[in-house]
């Protein structure tokens, strides 16, 4: 019985701090829509994506300024050249999962950012 009347108190603690990790707390995707370009494909950053205007959150990376990774595959937007529209936030590092590749190397210095709202036709509002 009184092993049961700790329980209760201990069940009461975690209730009340289920949101206290990170995933609760995680901001939305920034509003504003943004444009880019594909500009490459690697194992390890994923798509390579080149944002177009003046919003400054990427890094250069293979000649390319202004490039952002996405962390992993994007289907249906992963050619090079091809124009997406997407909102952004950026990725917690714990949100990374580095994937086994075959090649040697490291992945590259661009940021990564979360990806939300990905279309190839233009946003009502692009942000440039």
């Amino acid at each position: 019985m009184f092993k049961q009347l700790l329980l209760i108190p201990a069940l009461a603690i975690l209730m009340l701090t289920g949101c206290n990790h990170r995933k609760c707390s995680d901001p939305e995707p920034r509003a504003s829509c943004v444009m880019g370009t594909v500009v490459g494909k690697t194992c390890y950053d994923g798509v390579l994506i080149q944002v177009s205007g003046s919003r400054q959150i990427g890094s250069a990376w293979n000649g390319n300024t202004n490039v952002i990774s996405t962390g992993g595959d994007l289907p249906g937007f992963d050619t090079q050249g091809q124009t997406v529209y997407f909102n952004y936030r950026p990725m917690g590092d714990a949100e990374w999962m580095p994937r086994p590749c075959p090649a040697i190397g490291v992945p590259s210095n661009t940021p990564r950012m979360v990806l939300s709202n990905v279309s190839s036709t233009a946003c009502a509002a692009v942000i440039n």
